[in-house]
Order: structure tokens, then sequence, then C-alpha cells
């Protein structure tokens, strides 16, 4: 089935999981998990057929996470603060801060003020000279990003920190 053992060897240990031990029996899972009733039976069996073919491949999440309990298909964020106060601003950090923690993925803000500001600084405005309103937009921005690369940071170290105490 797979063309390298390269490939076989990345599916047993990435994707293969009880409920789904082959890709044919992946394909069957991943499709009634994503399709259910929203595609024919037909169509649902020609999409396993090209699947277990290996003419069309789902991404990556959409495999491994085919057949489980948890589902983080979608791992990617779009952000904005609703309304232009401190309270929704806090509201927004925690927002980003929650996504960055739980599900993984990318967090996208939408910062018009901030947007405005970089681009007033570009063109030659001092910081000061700036309403306090972009100013702050600036600096949840910088925070949000220093979050961001906590995070992430901090999941390097406990996955470092994991295959080293598994290496023992």
């Amino acid at each position: 089935m797979f063309r390298t053992k390269f490939s076989e060897d990345i599916f047993r240990n990435k994707y293969a999981h009880k409920g789904a031990e082959t890709w044919a029996k992946l394909c069957e899972v991943l499709v009634e998990d994503v399709c259910g009733d929203l595609m024919s039976k037909d169509d649902k069996s020609q999409l396993i057929r090209y699947m277990q073919d290996m003419k069309f491949i789902p991404g990556g999440r959409y495999l491994y996470y085919a057949g489980r309990d948890a589902k983080y298909f979608n791992n990617c964020y779009l952000l904005h603060a609703e309304a232009d106060t401190r309270q929704d601003w806090a509201d927004l950090s925690w927002k980003a801060e929650s996504c960055l923690m739980t599900g993984g993925g990318s967090v996208s803000i939408t910062l018009f003020t901030a947007l405005v500001g970089v681009l007033l600084v570009a063109r030659g405005a001092q910081l000061a000279d700036l309403s306090p309103r972009w100013k702050w937009s600036m600096r949840l921005a910088d925070v949000l990003c220093k979050a961001g690369l906590v995070v992430v940071l901090s999941t390097l170290v406990l996955t470092t920190s994991t295959v080293t105490l598994n290496s023992f």
C-alpha cells in the first residue's frame, strides 16, 4: 500500500490507532467522521476509494483526529476586539491566551488601531504623538506576541523534558 517504509512508519507512528489500524480503515473512519450525513453513500464510497488509492489525501490533522474523541480539525483562530475598551482588550487577551494554551494552533488578531499606529510611526510620527488608543493597542499586540512566545517555549521545554525523562 505505502510506497516506502518511511511513509508506512509515519502512518504507523502518527496516524494509526485502535479502530483505524490500517490505511483503508483510517480512510473509512475519516470520511464517516467528517462527512457523516452530508454526502450520499455512493459519494462517500467514492471518496474512500480515492483516499485508499492515495489520489486524495486530507491534511494531517484530519488523518490524526479521525476516530479519536478529541477533534481539533480547525486549529487556527482569528480574533478581534468587539469594542475599543480596556475590558474588551483584556477579554481579547484572555481569548488569545486560551487559544494558545488549550487547542494549539495559530492566532491572528485584527488590531486595526495597532496597524494604524505602526503605519504612522513608520511615516515618522513619534510614539508620544499617537493617541492613547493606538499606544494601547500596540502594547497589547506586543504583550500577545510575548504570551504566544512563552506558550511555545513552555511547550518546547515540556516536550524536551518528556523526551529527556523517557530516554533514561
